[in-house]
């Protein structure tokens, strides 16, 4: 019976890790190998994990000293058997069919990634939205109708999420996530996957709960780990202009777009200048890298359909002087 191994990064999550252990363990799809690495957890997490273990064989129990989601799902990666390998993290829980019906999928179309449609619900259960927006219906991509999706509108098409995916094993041998990168580390992972996968089906199906907790990233405005998600894009660029020039255009779309973001919640979060400085010689350094005078252009673009209230117009208005000032000293 062919196998599914699911890595589950456990870290300081006593109150939340029992029920996402529970919708794993309880899939329809019962042919599974559980992998739950406890990363130097200091409260009752790891004993958790290893009472589910005492309980079900398929169960497999890692603990180590901390090393960051990343460096644990890779220990996940390293012992996995499975012909097919999905993530889940500690905090969220899964539909029971999940694994079943992504199974199914990936089999009928012989694909080599096949992903989900992602809820966002809060702590009581409350649905808040869709971390996907235009996947209404089942779409089979090839490998560049894959890339170039990923690529012109990330997180909107195909998400940067490793969790709503299940990864034909043979494709994500050879990568591993990043652990200098502890924030879109999963980007910089599916965009590699990407660049291994034949073939990449997306349905409908909503069957990932991703639970929006106080205190998590899509509660916070700005945090300095969005530093490294900069460092993560500016891999997938690099992917791109080696293995596929002809879309790295738009991944540098997406970075620059990412870039006014994370600017625009420095100022909003008042940051230090030097955080602010920072990412300005990011969109500097970006309008040198070939971008056949389209840079001024995305930035008026970005302007226009982003920044609709007065504060955001002064905001912006200061980063212009920031990028002028930066550009400046560079001619000087």
């Amino acid at each position: 019976m062919i196998k599914i191994s699911i890595i589950v990064p456990v870290y300081n999550v006593e109150k939340h890790v029992s029920k996402c252990i529970e919708s794993i363990l309880s899939q329809s799809y019962t042919a599974i190998e559980l992998i739950l690495v406890d990363d130097g957890s200091t409260d009752q997490s790891g004993c958790i994990c290893e009472v589910f273990a005492v309980n079900d064989p398929r169960v497999k129990v890692i603990h180590q000293k901390r090393q960051g989601v990343s460096g644990a799902r890779n220990i996940g990666l390293d012992i996995a058997q499975g012909d097919y390998i999905g993530f889940v993290d500690s905090d969220d829980y899964i539909d029971p069919n999940m694994y079943k019906i992504m199974l199914q999928t990936i089999q009928k179309y012989d694909a080599d990634i096949v992903s989900c449609k992602t809820n966002i619900v809060s702590e009581s259960g409350e649905f808040l939205s869709n971390l996907t927006s235009k996947c209404g219906s089942l779409s089979k991509l090839n490998h560049i109708e894959a890339l170039s999706a990923f690529c012109s509108s990330v997180g909107q098409v195909i998400s940067n999420s490793t969790c709503d995916k299940l990864f034909k094993a043979s494709i994500i041998k050879t990568i591993r996530f990043d652990p200098k990168i502890s924030m879109s580390e999963d980007c910089l992972f599916v965009c590699e996957a990407l660049f291994n996968a034949q073939n990449f089906i997306l349905i409908p199906d909503q069957l990932y709960y991703y639970v929006n907790r106080e205190g998590s990233a899509m509660h916070s405005k700005f945090s300095y780990k969005n530093l490294e998600a900069i460092e993560a894009l500016k891999k997938c660029v690099i992917l791109y202009e080696k293995n596929e020039p002809n879309l790295a255009m738009m991944m540098k779309n997406t970075l620059l777009t990412s870039l006014l973001n994370i600017l625009i919640s420095a100022f909003e979060a008042k940051t230090s200048q030097n955080i602010k400085n920072k990412i300005c010689n990011e969109l500097n350094m970006l309008s040198n890298l070939k971008y056949n005078g389209r840079f001024n252009d995305r930035i008026k673009h970005f302007t226009y359909y982003k920044l609709k209230s007065i504060k955001l117009m002064l905001i912006f208005k200061k980063i212009r002087k920031i990028i002028t000032r930066v550009q400046d000293r560079k001619i000087k």
